[in-house]
């Protein structure tokens, strides 16, 4: 399993990913995709214009899990992209926050993905 976080230490006590990539590690610079597709899947391209120029800051530290949220769907140049995606979504506001913006991610790149309405069934088999 690879495991995509926003910054470099997240989560790493209850990390059990075979392989973590930090954003830290992403040069965006050299993935003009990545900041595309973000910025392209909701009306995030401010947040992410302002990551990108002053770094981290209150307003802009959303951006980070955005990108990061991205790259899980599209990968980098050195990370393929995904090919199917499950999501746990709040299902009384479904497609919202960093969930939402993963499966509009996964929409607008012809990602098949799947919600817990689906994947649950797959467990009372």
């Amino acid at each position: 399993m690879q495991v995509i976080t926003p910054y470099c230490g997240h989560r790493r006590k209850t990390n059990l990913g075979h392989q973590t990539i930090a954003l830290d590690d992403v040069d965006l610079a050299n993935e003009p995709d990545i900041i595309c597709h973000t910025q392209n899947s909701s009306s995030v391209a401010p947040l992410i214009d302002g990551f990108l120029k002053a770094g981290d800051n209150a307003l802009t530290v959303k951006a980070r899990y955005l990108l990061r949220d991205t790259i899980k769907v599209v990968g980098t140049s050195k990370l393929q992209p995904a090919t199917l995606a499950i999501f746990y979504d709040d299902l009384v506001k479904p497609k919202t926050d960093g969930t939402g913006h993963t499966m509009r991610v996964c929409e607008k790149n012809g990602i098949p993905y799947f919600d817990q309405r689906v994947w649950f069934k797959w467990l009372e088999q």
